[in-house]
């Protein structure tokens, strides 16, 4: 007869109270692959993957209450409003130049822009807007972004496209 999800709940709070919550994981996630993924028995197969389930909702953060969502959105719309005003201005400025066209007014902040920019990518300068959503984010138990860029463009695709770091 296979474990209760109960029961499993129960084995890893057992488990919580004696290991680090990174060792707790590993053994869970080594026994789904010793153990549970390569049986025949479809009874310790359910148990392990229940105790794997279980594990990995005792280690999900709880949900980001409405505040927490309320502060975090306006700084991400906002920081994606200075990456995509920068590169609207460099197409504009670049355009400008190709086709000999004068260059519109807005875009004369070229300089700012690429001030801008190199302070956004630069690893030995944070960005404000980075430090107030991991500030907001580690309140609320989330992993910091440490790169915005790489945290909502580069890393989803690499998991969309299984492309390795």
């Amino acid at each position: 007869m296979p474990t209760t999800q109960q029961e499993a709940d129960t084995i890893v709070r057992t488990m919580l109270e004696h290991l680090p919550p990174e060792q707790v994981v590993a053994v869970a996630s080594k026994l789904w692959e010793r153990v549970g993924s390569g049986t025949a028995n479809q009874s310790v197969r359910d148990t392990m993957l229940m105790l794997k389930d279980a594990v990995e909702r005792a280690m999900a953060p709880p949900p980001i209450p409405l505040l927490g969502k309320m502060l975090i959105v306006p700084v991400v719309l906002s920081h994606w409003c200075v990456i995509l005003g920068n590169c609207a201005s460099c197409i504009a400025v670049l355009g400008a130049m190709v086709w000999g066209y004068t260059v519109p007014t807005w875009s004369l902040a070229f300089p700012i822009a690429t001030l801008i920019l190199w302070m956004m990518t630069s690893r030995n300068w944070d960005c404000p807007l980075t430090k107030i959503e991991d500030r907001i984010r580690r309140h609320y138990k989330r992993k910091p972004t440490v790169a915005f860029l790489r945290h909502y463009v580069v890393n989803p695709i690499r998991d969309r496209f299984g492309i390795s770091k």
